[in-house]
Parts: structure tokens; C-alpha cells; sequence
């Protein structure tokens, strides 16, 4: 039997217990926002791809976000209804200014012993940091970076 939208999107959640917030497993942008494929075909047929969080609205709500769905905990890959709110483009950047960022784009924790400041001031998520000189350095030695 074939799942509903909403069996296939659930799935792909995990509840983080200190938060409230439901982390997206799955795909996610290059930003951190989860990923969802909103329809499937057979045969490898790719459907249309959808902000997961504005997927978590529609589910919550019956319509989509008009025009943007934002967080309240500023955890990008949460899909938590309770956490989302609509709003613009204004709104977002204001909420940003407002509130600063407490968990990287990937989720983790920007407190005192995970974040390291830039000698310009920027503030970095060192698990993501420390991933990305990972990676960087593995393509060094097989040779994929100059």
C-alpha cells in the first residue's frame, strides 16, 4: 500500500527532547533547510522538491504558508508546526536582528565551547568548522582540490 504525503514526511523527523523542536533527517539544502520530495513517480521520475518546514506548514494548516513560513527557534532543519510562523521577507531579516542565532544552520548549538569568532568577528559553528577542514583536507590527498 502506498504511504500518504504525510506517513512519508513524518518519517523522516526526530524529535530533539531539549528543544521541542522535530529535526529533519533527511535531505537538506546547502543552507540547512530540510528537503522534501513532495511527489514520486515510478520508473525514477523526480517530482517537485519543497522546503520542508513550509511542507510541515501545510500539513499543520491545510494551505501553504503566504508568503513564507519562518522559525521561532531559528533551528533551521525544524519541521515542528508549533515552531513555524508566516511571515515576509522583512519579518525574517527583523527576526534576525532581533534574536540572535543560538544553533548553527545545521542544527548544533552555538554556545561558548562550540563556537569560535573569526578575527573579522563572524561567529562559527566549530563541529561544522572542523567537518569542513575535514573534507577540505580528504580532497587535498586524493588530489580533487588545487
Amino acid at each position: 500500500m502506498r504511504k500518504t504525503v504525510a506517513e512519508r514526511f513524518f518519517e523522516k523527523t526526530c524529535p530533539e527532547p531539549n528543544t521541542g523542536c522535530l529535526l529533519w533527517t533527511a535531505s537538506c539544502s546547502k543552507d540547512g533547510y530540510g528537503e522534501f520530495m513532495l511527489s514520486h513517480h515510478k520508473h525514477g521520475a523526480r517530482g517537485e522538491k519543497v522546503s520542508a518546514h513550509r511542507m510541515a506548514f501545510f500539513l499543520a494548516n491545510d494551505r501553504w504558508p503566504d508568503p513564507w513560513a519562518l522559525h521561532r527557534c531559528d533551528t533551521r532543519p525544524c519541521v515542528e508546526a508549533t515552531h513555524l510562523f508566516e511571515g515576509t521577507r522583512k519579518d525574517n531579516i527583523e527576526d534576525a536582528r532581533r534574536v540572535p542565532r543560538i544553533v548553527c544552520m545545521r542544527g548544533h548549538p552555538l554556545d561558548g565551547s562550540n563556537t569560535y569568532v573569526s578575527p573579522v568577528g563572524e561567529r562559527m559553528c566549530r563541529i561544522c568548522r572542523d567537518d569542513a577542514k575535514q573534507r577540505y583536507r580528504l580532497r587535498v590527498r586524493l588530489g580533487q582540490f588545487p
